[in-house]
């Protein structure tokens, strides 16, 4: 992971990850467009590499926190 050092917010990780045919490829995602949502800074824009090339851009409408939502949602099974 790696840290803006004027913000100290992530804008880059970096991994191994499978690609849809099951092969291992490097990975690197990009976080920017950050927005102050319930006084934390949350990514909107979300752009995922699998070895150079993009292969997902991630765009972040809403964010929203403690909606109620039940505790059975979170009890491992």
């Amino acid at each position: 992971m790696y840290l803006d050092p004027t913000t100290y917010l992530p804008y880059k990780t970096t991994s191994l990850a499978s690609d849809m045919t099951g092969a291992e490829v490097n990975t690197e995602s990009y976080l920017t467009d950050y927005k102050k949502v319930g006084g934390l800074m949350v990514a909107h824009t979300i752009r995922n590499f699998q070895n150079g090339a993009e292969a997902q851009r991630i765009s972040i409408a809403t964010v929203t926190y403690n909606t109620n939502l039940d505790d059975a949602l979170f009890t491992m099974k």
